[in-house]
């Protein structure tokens, strides 16, 4: 596979890794894909391919199935491509000389916006079925849906840094709690995502967080990564049965998380517990 690509680095690799399980399916005989940018859609992910008369070729908005796809943001399907005039015919010469003679090719929108598109063609007479394009198309709602992911953790990643940057070191308790819901969200999204890099990224923002205020005191406590989760909602004023749909737990559940981590910091109640938590940097 090529790797110039206009396919943000984000998404090169998942991209590269698509292609090789769509292989692995036998629903096409070539796959490609490229990157959208104000000039069009690059080609530079292959696989399949017989020559290199794809490869970088830029598709333009609007034009051939691939530039359709683009500006409508809409999977598009081409049976006998050379005859179908449902499509420009500027890119025919390409096509032809890679023996395609049906393909489809499904966005990857982000936010609304295609970021990039995905073909799969056929070099047989054989017409692209539903199921075909049903496949194609799972696994680009698959991509888009990753890298909106990706894209909201690295908003919020920068976006705490600049607040943590700001911060004097006694914060107030808006501020705290403002923190605090956003670690939590932080922690969802490294639950989901399967960057490494991206996962590290927001573990390391985790341990600036809870360093803010200082070191901790050398309290002996150690909170399981649930009772840190309870703790979290806590401290921005949930209820046990709100923690408990926040998290996807049953209220009983967090009642006894609740109780854990409580008996661990030696307190009472839940404020107690959030306030010990912050003063020895389990929680920011």
């Amino acid at each position: 596979m090529a790797t110039n690509s206009a396919l943000p680095l984000e998404l090169r690799s998942k991209v590269r890794a698509t292609l090789g399980t769509l292989q692995k399916e036998r629903a096409f005989d070539v796959l490609f894909s490229g990157g959208v940018s104000d000039t069009g859609v690059l080609l530079s992910e292959f696989a399949g391919t017989r020559s290199a008369v794809l490869q970088g070729l830029t598709i333009e908005p609007g034009l051939g199935a691939g530039g359709l796809a683009v500006v409508t943001n809409r999977p598009v399907r081409v049976n006998r491509y050379r005859t179908n005039r449902g499509i420009t015919h500027h890119y025919l010469s390409a096509i032809v000389r890679e023996g395609i003679q049906s393909l489809a090719v499904s966005p990857i929108i982000v936010h609304g916006r295609a970021r990039g598109v995905i073909y799969g063609a056929l070099r047989t007479s054989t017409h692209l079925g539903d199921r075909s394009l049903t496949l194609l198309e799972s696994f680009t709602s698959r991509l888009s849906r990753e890298l909106e992911v990706h894209e909201g953790a690295d908003f919020r990643l920068r976006a705490l840094g600049s607040e943590i940057d700001r911060l004097p070191g006694q914060r107030s308790l808006r501020e705290s709690e403002a923190l605090a819901e956003t670690y939590l969200q932080l922690r969802d999204i490294a639950a989901e995502i399967s960057d490494p890099g991206l996962r590290q990224r927001i573990h390391d923002v985790e341990h600036l967080l809870k360093s803010v205020e200082g070191p901790a005191d050398g309290l002996a406590v150690q909170l399981t990564s649930r009772e840190v989760d309870v703790l979290l909602c806590a401290s921005v004023g949930y209820s046990n049965a709100e923690a408990a749909r926040r998290l996807g737990l049953s209220p009983d559940t967090v009642k006894t998380y609740m109780r854990n981590l409580m008996a661990k910091l030696s307190v009472k109640t839940r404020h107690a517990a959030v306030v010990q938590a912050r003063r020895h940097g389990l929680i920011p």
